[in-house]
């Protein structure tokens, strides 16, 4: 079990936006969402040339 402040007690799963504290739902939830942002980027790029400020307009994005 986890201890950490990063984590729901008794857990080792970290704390989350969505509020899921089963690791199986959590995963699903992460696999959804990470497939409708890459469908996004797909589809709408952030046009750049990867410096630092691309990166972080990528980050902020997602």
């Amino acid at each position: 079990m986890g201890d950490s402040k990063y984590c729901y007690p008794e857990t080792d799963i970290l704390i989350n936006k969505l509020d899921i504290r089963e690791h199986r739902k959590l995963f699903e939830a992460e696999k959804e969402l990470t497939f409708i942002r890459l469908q996004e980027l797909q589809s709408e790029p952030i046009r750049g040339n990867f410096d630092f400020a691309h990166l972080l307009a990528i980050q902020r994005k997602v």
